[in-house]
């Protein structure tokens, strides 16, 4: 075996072509600064990095893995389009994209501290970055994001969360467009397990929302295939190796003018979209949530994780959101009655229909409306606990108003 030492002081040393290490033990000290133009290239040496390795091309690791020392240095992705792959895993301290690159993984790369995209594109092409770190500064970017999805598949952003109680966790993933739709989950309680971890992903769907995520059978909702109701895109989120998963606040985003469009009737004017979470065996389920400011969503609280879709109870049949009105709904929550308020421009007679989580409707009443300030009570007393919507439907209007019923 041979050593090699690189002893520099807030100098360099370039290495204009690529650098094969076949076994040696390379030493590169605290302020040391290597640049490569080509290819890092590791055939089964150990590398003590304790100061920063700038790669203007690709690294293998075809031998060993994480041939790097643990807990200290940096390599920073200088290039234009890099990868890293090889045979073999590797951990690295802190990694960085220098601008607007682009990054691919052939292999799992790992990062012990901090991962910064800056402007850059990482593709995960069906591998994992795996982030050991359980702070949310762990992964940072600016306008640079993290393409899960290729080819009907999907990679992994694993984030070793463990017991931590605290912070908002962003995983900046873009779309094959390069829009922005980022998964972010803020912690409201714990894991109870230091091992605990959560696994991220997303990808596009064809208009049937096929293929289906792994284990996931169908897109009833209840009895009935949701899926031009939809959001053209899944979700996953999958807290592993704990007995009690954290809960969390997590926003999930879509690209609108692509993942909306189609045979899909999706009303995002009435803001009336919900995320779905699927069982594990059979069945999807609505979970309370919030359009905040589209195109993304959340929910508050979660403690059950795996897959995700975004689905609207209601339809472009049912509303026209040329002819939404402004309106309010109080009290809200309510156990008996409450006020429908809003300004109309015709008199008319008009229907209202009271729809549940899952997008029936559960009752019909008409009334009739005149020119101007209208308030309208409905009763609610016989209705189930739980969140509705109330719709009213004219040939000049629309209004659309989500309460609770307690």
């Amino acid at each position: 075996l041979y050593a090699i030492l690189i002893s520099l002081l807030c100098t360099s040393e370039s290495l204009m072509a690529q650098l094969y290490n076949d076994g040696a033990e390379i030493t590169i000290q605290t302020d040391a600064f290597v640049h490569v133009q080509g290819d890092f290239i590791n055939q089964g040496g150990i590398i003590f990095n304790d100061g920063l390795i700038e790669l203007g091309g690709n690294w293998f690791n075809t031998v060993m893995t994480n041939p790097l020392n643990p807990g200290s240095g940096e390599v920073d992705m200088v290039g234009t389009d890099q990868t890293i792959g090889g045979d073999f895993n590797t951990l690295f301290n802190f990694l960085s994209l220098r601008d607007a690159q682009n990054l691919s993984l052939d292999a799992t790369a790992g990062v012990e501290n901090e991962f910064n995209l800056n402007n850059g594109t990482l593709t995960l092409n069906r591998n994992t970055l795996h982030l050991l770190s359980p702070l949310s500064t762990a992964l940072s970017s600016n306008t640079g994001g993290i393409l899960a999805e290729t080819t009907d598949v999907y990679g992994f952003v694993r984030w070793d969360i463990g017991t931590m109680t605290m912070g908002v966790y962003r995983i900046p993933f873009i779309n094959t467009f390069g829009t922005s739709i980022p998964t972010s989950i803020e912690l409201t309680g714990p894991g109870d397990v230091d091992t605990g971890y959560m696994l991220f992903s997303t990808y596009a769907t064809n208009v049937d929302n096929s293929p289906f995520p792994i284990d996931v059978t169908n897109i009833n909702l209840p009895g009935n295939d949701a899926g031009q109701r939809m959001v053209d895109r899944f979700w996953i989120a999958s807290a592993e190796n704990y007995n009690s998963s954290p809960t969390a606040n997590i926003t999930l985003s879509f690209d609108d003018m692509i993942e909306t469009g189609g045979s899909n009737e999706i009303d995002l004017a009435a803001a009336d979209l919900e995320i779905l979470n699927w069982d594990g065996v059979d069945t999807w389920s609505t979970l309370e949530s919030n359009a905040n400011s589209l195109p993304s969503v959340s929910t508050n609280n979660l403690s059950q994780y795996g897959n995700f879709a975004i689905w609207s109870p209601l339809t472009t049949s049912v509303i026209d959101r040329n002819k939404l009105v402004t309106s309010s709904i109080y009290p809200n929550p309510s156990s008996d009655v409450l006020t429908l308020e809003f300004d109309a421009r015709n008199s008319e007679e008009i229907a209202l229909y009271i729809v549940d989580h899952l997008g029936r409707n559960v009752r019909r009443s008409s009334s009739t409306i005149t020119t101007g300030l209208n308030k309208l009570s409905v009763s609610i007393r016989d209705l189930p606990n739980g969140s509705y919507q109330l719709l009213l439907i004219g040939d000049n209007i629309n209004a659309v108003e989500s309460f609770i019923k307690i």
